[in-house]
């Protein structure tokens, strides 16, 4: 029978008085499970006769029992260097394109400009956006050579015997360094260069 603390007739307690209290401590212990259950509200079973009170048993999911920590391993099986130099080399690709269409549209903005205010202001704050924009891109390619070091340096691996064939043939050394260092530099510093000639020359500019 389902006791509830709503229903007098199913207490464990009803009609006891102090006389029966004190003679019975089976039935003093039944009270305190009861004043607990009502300071910790919980489903549970109430047995007048023999004067216990049992928890409902909570129900057990695959959920709230510990699982086991996955192991290191797993993640290194499931992506290895090979799959990280293509995911930087896309990310680089990407950063180095929006650099160069970002740079193009302060050229164009700077050609279209009226006055040499508006020149100075699109310039100074193409220089900005394109400095960070450049340091972005440096360290993606920091990135790269490391992962490309790593992997140049692993025997049987396609990038090394690939290299080493065409430095057989071309010169040695490569040249993608050009995207993350030498191309975003070079456009920094002719923005640089149109500001520093429009500020201080501006006589020079049509």
């Amino acid at each position: 029978m389902v006791g509830t603390l709503n229903s007098p007739g199913n207490s464990p307690f009803h009609r006891i008085g102090p006389t029966a209290l004190a003679r019975s401590p089976r039935r003093w212990s039944t009270i305190r499970g009861v004043l607990d259950r009502v300071r910790y509200p919980e489903p549970f079973h109430v047995y007048p006769k023999g004067g216990h009170v049992m928890k409902q048993k909570e129900p057990t999911s695959r959920c709230s029992q510990p699982q086991e920590a996955m192991p290191v391993t797993c993640c290194r099986q499931s992506w290895d260097m090979s799959q990280e130099r293509a995911f930087v080399e896309n990310l680089l690709g990407q950063r180095f394109n929006f650099f160069l269409v970002f740079f193009s549209i302060v050229l164009a903005g700077y050609v279209n400009a009226k006055g040499r205010g508006q020149q100075t202001l699109i310039l100074g704050i193409g220089l900005l956006i394109c400095g960070m924009l450049r340091q972005t891109l440096s360290r993606a390619q920091n990135k790269l050579e490391v992962i490309m070091g790593i992997l140049e340096n692993t025997e049987h691996h396609p990038i090394k015997e690939v290299n080493d064939k065409v430095d057989k043939v071309a010169r040695k050394g490569s040249r993608r360094r050009l995207i993350g260092y030498h191309i975003p530099a070079l456009c920094c510093l002719i923005l640089a260069a149109g500001l520093f000639v429009t500020i201080l020359f501006p006589r020079l500019i049509p």
